[in-house]
């Protein structure tokens, strides 16, 4: 192991500490659950994929004293007959999903660690959080510190070896550091429910710095950014903006990302209608001279199943859009149902930022339906969904959306 990996330092020398803790533990709970998702995407003129995938989990909390606690989740995520057999065994998915330990507690104590393999994630998950549509998720093996400020705002530094080079199946390192502090707007009263004549909300400011070391092609890239959230009255509003500076694959980068969103009540308070904005900058020149996406914003390990369509065509939009950028003007109208329930659509018109030498910038239209039923009214959480998909000019130029496509999807999520 190499000196400069100081995320497996820090969690070496949080576990050895930890030892000292005895481990007879005051209260032990077990949970769980299963979630089968059955998926179809039909494409114009084309096949009709369909699957069910299926994830299991189990889960400990132990609590060893009033100051520390452990959580250990293992998981199961795989697809209804990926086996060799009815008498294969071998349970090739199983993995130990989460397995930290926790000294104090977060946004009460003045300092709270966690040492392990975690989930994280921060504001509303664009650039760093666990894709909850995703049957595998996110985890991060790490050391997360949440210092707090004052009454009410917080300041989490982290550190996670993403990559270990001295693993087996590994020949370089990866790591993501950050730094992320939350500021409350308004009065205490205000965020906790009471009256308050003025907006009301928190600044977030975040620093990121990932890096990738391999060799020649190195990635050295540092995120800045702010994040806004507000409320003034019945309206709520999100902007947030970041830069992206420092090498990528031995390339200078230099891209940056804006978003924004407005949220107003509708049809008395039942329901709800958003507007939103989405910029993540391209260029086409910086990826024919370099081969590589050097002006593209890049969101890293966010949830883009939340933001960019519910048909999941770009996850990984410098590659999606060969280094040419996202744009996506969205509209979203929600209703609730059944005491919990949700019934929205959403309609995105997906464009590239740089057009140069297209026919046209647009990559395509997307509606997206969907249903989520509670468990007080069905005894477990149900999601329904479709998407119909109508690949623009540069979708299809690109490659990015070849043709238009269906997609559902139909999943039961029961706990214990």
């Amino acid at each position: 192991m190499r000196l400069h990996h100081r995320p497996a330092l820090w969690t070496m020398a949080i576990a050895v500490a930890a030892t000292a803790i005895p481990l007879s533990a005051q209260d032990v709970d077990w949970s769980g659950g299963i979630r089968p998702r059955f998926e179809a995407r039909a494409f114009d003129d084309g096949p009709t994929p369909t699957f069910v995938s299926m994830r299991t989990r189990i889960e400990l909390r132990a609590v060893v004293n009033p100051y520390a606690r452990i959580f250990v989740q293992v998981q199961d995520a795989r697809l209804w007959g990926d086996e060799t057999g009815v008498k294969d065994g071998s349970a090739d998915q199983l993995d130990l999903h989460q397995a930290y330990l926790d000294v104090g507690h977060r946004g009460e104590s003045p300092l709270f660690l966690r040492a392990g393999r975690q989930e994280a994630e921060w504001a509303e998950a664009r650039l760093v959080g666990t894709p909850t549509f995703s049957q595998i998720g996110n985890a991060y093996d790490g050391v997360l510190a949440a210092i707090r400020l004052g009454e009410r705002g917080m300041l989490d530094l982290f550190g996670y070896q993403l990559r270990e080079a001295e693993a087996p199946i590994h020949s370089s390192d990866r790591a993501l550091f950050g730094a992320w502090a939350e500021l409350p707007l308004g009065t205490a009263e205000a965020s906790a429910g009471g009256a308050s004549e003025g907006p009301t909300g928190s600044l977030q400011l975040f620093a990121l710095h990932d890096r990738d070391n391999l060799d020649r092609r190195a990635t050295r890239r540092t995120t800045l950014g702010a994040y806004l959230l507000g409320d003034l009255g019945p309206l709520s509003a999100r902007i947030e903006g970041a830069l992206q500076r420092g090498d990528l694959q031995g390339f200078d980068l230099s891209a940056d990302m804006l978003n924004g969103r407005v949220t107003l009540p509708v049809f008395e308070r039942r329901g709800d209608l958003t507007i939103w904005y989405d910029r993540y900058s391209g260029d086409a020149d910086a990826f024919a001279t370099d081969g590589a996406p050097t002006g593209a914003f890049d969101d890293l390990f966010g949830r883009n199943h939340r933001f960019l369509g519910f048909a999941d065509l770009f996850g990984d939009v410098p590659a999606a859009t060969r280094g040419r950028g996202i744009q996506d003007v969205a509209l979203r109208l929600g209703w609730g149902v059944l005491d919990g329930g949700r019934l929205g659509a959403d309609l995105h018109r997906f464009l590239v930022t740089d057009d140069a030498g297209l026919a046209g910038g647009t990559l395509a239209d997307e509606l997206d339906l969907f249903l989520r039923l509670p468990t007080t009214w069905t005894g477990f959480d149900l999601l329904a969904g479709v998407s119909a998909v109508w690949a623009g000019d540069a979708g299809r130029a690109l490659g990015a959306v070849p043709s238009d496509q269906f997609y559902g999807y139909l999943q039961l999520d029961a706990v214990f």
